[in-house]
């Protein structure tokens, strides 16, 4: 438990928090739920208004967009998260069952889906997060079974774990998860944040001051997103903490949906557009 102890003292830290403008707002969305941001500079945005996964650079101008509705590949039936690693980009289909992957072009590789397979330990329902270790192991966030599976690249599973047998660290209202750089799973959970390391040992499980609705990372930075308000990391080694930012010029009625830390820049995304904000100089 000590490993991740300053998170939980630093959260409501005032005296650490620092002020960003608003300078830009770009895209245009039906419903988004998710967004990820390539080494390259391209955004992929999950709408689950339209099924679709769009590719626009910082400026907005959309590069790409395909998907629309349906259970082919290529198609999606409420694409709820979006998450990439150097070569590859990773949509999760939540009712479809299944786990997409695409090329940084978004040409399609391949599709995970084990709901209906012999192994039950494998099999998983209403997925509603992936992400990919620096291994190249794939960890889903089942919400049919209240658990994470992980799978290589290839789409063999490995192992699962956070059910209802892990104790303290059992999940019980997931949301979303990631992969931190040094291997951890995140997983937010209700008003909890559980840490479990790569072999799905729980780590650490600590009370969170309000409801998020989201958590996301953007190599070493990981932010925390509310209806209204983004925390941002600061992470030594084994040492994780969260601080408050002040978002200057948004309206009382925003909400955002999640959001990325970016050197000075954070990016929040709402269900419409993605507003980018930079950091003030005193």
């Amino acid at each position: 438990m000590k490993r991740f102890f300053l998170l939980f003292l630093l959260l409501n830290s005032a005296m650490l928090s620092q002020d960003y403008q608003l300078v830009n707002q770009f895209g245009l969305f039906l419903d988004a739920t998710s967004f990820a941001l390539s080494p390259q500079g391209y955004f992929y945005v999950a709408d689950n208004g339209s099924d679709e996964i769009y590719k626009i650079d910082s400026l907005g101008t959309e590069v790409k967009a395909f998907g629309g509705y349906g259970w082919n590949n290529g198609q999606f039936d409420y694409p709820i998260d979006v998450s990439l690693n150097a070569l590859n980009i990773f949509v999760t289909d939540k009712n479809n069952h299944s786990i997409q992957q695409f090329d940084k072009d978004l040409n399609f590789i391949s599709r995970l889906y084990t709901r209906e397979g012999d192994n039950s330990d494998a099999a998983f329902g209403f997925p509603l997060s992936t992400d990919v270790s620096s291994m190249g192991d794939v960890y889903v966030l089942d919400s049919e079974n209240k658990r994470i599976l992980k799978f290589d690249l290839f789409g063999k599973y490995m192992l699962q774990f956070g059910g209802f047998d892990a104790g303290d660290f059992a999940i019980k209202n997931p949301l979303k998860l990631i992969v931190t750089e040094n291997n951890n799973i995140l997983v937010l959970d209700g008003m909890s944040l559980i840490v479990f390391d790569l072999f799905g040992n729980g780590i650490a499980k600590i009370t969170l001051p309000e409801k998020f609705n989201s958590i996301d990372k953007y190599y070493n930075s990981i932010t925390l997103t509310g209806d209204s308000t983004i925390y941002v990391s600061s992470q030594e080694e084994n040492k994780l903490s969260f601080t408050k930012v002040n978002l200057a010029a948004v309206n009382g009625n925003t909400k955002f949906t999640s959001s990325l830390a970016v050197s000075n820049k954070i990016y929040a995304l709402t269900y419409t557009t993605i507003f980018s904000f930079v950091l003030s100089e005193k």
